[in-house]
């Protein structure tokens, strides 16, 4: 288990307390020592604790209430137990539960280097990516609510608020005279024909734990969701190449090598993959304004930057190294 972004903060001595009560509930003994990790999250506090010759890893919400975070806890644990039945090393959950108006989740402890970012990792994280969407377990309804009813409704709604007074004209994402091109593309999208799956949504490095054995075990499961695959697993790292300039081409190329992809046949997708990504910008900010306020500003800089790049025809699949 891993921690996920960092930030300047750090847990309180409640929260420390709340992970020791979390082991006590859990097996009956005070742990040894109860340390905060390095590396934070934003939405949990997570704790390296041991006992009984034993390391564990102990989160704690932060931000949300305990239903949220219970079912957040929940729907990880049955994403790592159906990754790990597709040959997938994951950490295994040991507790979850609630105290008060906060949940905790305990979990085994990965003793390993996180791997480094080169063209082996990404070939890794290309298979492991596809031995889930090969293996994928139904969509349980109850843990993966889907309030489109698949892929078409989310075309089907992001064409729907293509309007005079759609909100992202106002926030400058696009403008009224791309509106058209916009449609275009969303409508190409609704008349292919896509798969989805259950795919991890954050496949990086940094979330892929080399043990001494070999074994590389993948962490952090909180972005996990059923979605178009295995286009989305490229867009999402097309998205971080994007934003920041990494990973390179070779390590592009090597997860699409990972994935069963002919490189070539990824280049003849670049449009549809485009579509997709554009959409999925555009859905983000109209994720926030109806959910989360505080992202809004963040989300409608970047839709802006993709939607730029895609209609001056720079969202390339292969943008040159920085």
């Amino acid at each position: 288990m891993n921690s996920g972004s960092v930030v300047s903060t750090s847990p309180s001595n409640t929260d420390a307390a709340l992970a020791q009560h979390a082991m006590r509930q859990t097996f009956g003994v005070r742990s040894d020592s109860m340390v905060g990790v390095e590396r934070q999250g934003a939405v949990n506090w997570t704790f390296r604790a041991a006992a009984q010759g034993r390391s564990y890893a102990v989160r704690v919400n932060r931000i949300r209430g305990s239903d949220e975070a219970f079912a957040e806890y929940t729907r990880e644990r049955w994403c790592m137990d159906a990754a790990r039945a597709c040959g997938i090393p994951t950490p295994a959950v040991l507790a979850i539960s609630r105290t008060g108006d906060r949940a905790w989740m305990i979990g085994e402890w990965i003793d390993g280097a996180t791997a480094p970012d080169t063209p082996a990792t990404f070939h890794q994280l290309g298979e492991y990516a596809f031995q889930l969407a090969a293996n994928s377990p139904p969509r349980q309804l109850r843990l993966f609510p889907d309030p489109f009813g698949g892929w078409r409704g989310q075309v089907h709604y992001n064409l729907a608020q293509l309007t005079a007074d759609d909100p992202l004209i106002g926030l400058q994402v696009y403008a009224p005279a791309h509106q058209a091109r916009l449609r275009e593309a969303f409508e190409a999208l609704r008349t292919g024909t896509f798969t989805t799956a259950l795919e991890h949504g954050d496949l990086a490095p940094r979330n892929l734990l080399v043990r001494d054995n070999g074994e590389a075990v993948l962490i952090d499961w909180g972005c996990a969701a059923f979605d178009v695959t295995p286009l989305q697993p490229v867009n999402q790292l097309r998205q971080r190449r994007f934003e920041t300039g990494a990973p390179s081409e070779s390590c592009l190329r090597a997860f699409v090598e990972g994935l069963r992809i002919d490189w070539a046949e990824c280049v003849r997708l670049e449009p549809v993959l485009n579509r997709w990504f554009l959409l999925k910008a555009m859905d983000l900010v109209r994720w926030a304004i109806d959910r989360c306020p505080e992202r809004v500003a963040e989300s409608s800089e970047m839709a802006r930057r993709v939607t730029d790049a895609y209609f001056s025809e720079r969202l390339a699949l292969a943008i040159p190294d920085r």
